[in-house]
């Protein structure tokens, strides 16, 4: 899991990767749409004082990819319960854990949800409920990697029959950070 969910070099301690949750959700919403069945519908709410959070934007985008994804899978599994159709939302707040800032990013959804059983094993790599071959089980294992290499955690609230809220808890950026991790990426070339 270390390979998938750390592709670059690290950054120097004078630089700090960073993404502004507006910036990063208008340049890639087109790409989330494509993670649900048909009769789905995609809310999203980012509070204008949300912080930047401390996580390059290709790690948030494709940690999110992901959990909009198993949303997705979720909510197909009983689209056909659901009169109105699926609903999936993405919330970006900020708030304090541990006596630091964070940045919370959550996604939910009115799917399936998740036995105790299923949400204690649910980032255990290779752990899935997908039968057929259709899961690797890696999906929520590179979520909760990606965010505890940030120095966050990912926190799972879910209810059988209700859905389920997947919450990145990523650090905030601090005000005095001057480099974004796409700048020390323009600057290696990348």
């Amino acid at each position: 899991l270390h390979i998938l969910s750390c592709d670059e070099p690290a950054l120097p301690e004078s630089e700090s990767p960073r993404t502004a949750p507006d910036a990063w959700w208008e340049q890639h919403e087109p790409l989330f749409h494509c993670a649900f069945p048909r009769r789905t519908r995609l809310g999203v709410s980012i509070d204008r004082a949300v912080p930047d959070a401390s996580i390059c934007p290709h790690k948030l985008t494709r940690c999110v990819l992901n959990l909009l994804t198993n949303a997705g899978r979720a909510i197909g599994a009983r689209l056909e319960q659901l009169p109105n159709g699926g609903v999936v939302t993405v919330a970006v707040r900020s708030g304090e854990s541990g006596g630091r800032r964070v940045v919370r990013v959550s996604v939910s959804d009115n799917g399936i949800g998740m036995t105790p059983e299923v949400m204690r094993r649910a980032t255990e790599a290779f752990f899935t409920t997908r039968n057929g071959g259709r899961g690797l089980g890696l999906g929520l294992a590179l979520v909760s990697r990606v965010a505890e290499e940030q120095g966050g955690r990912l926190e799972i609230e879910s209810e059988p029959g209700v859905g389920t809220t997947m919450t990145m808890v990523l650090p905030a950026c601090e005000v005095n950070t001057l480099r974004a991790c796409t700048d020390a990426s323009a600057a290696r070339g990348a």
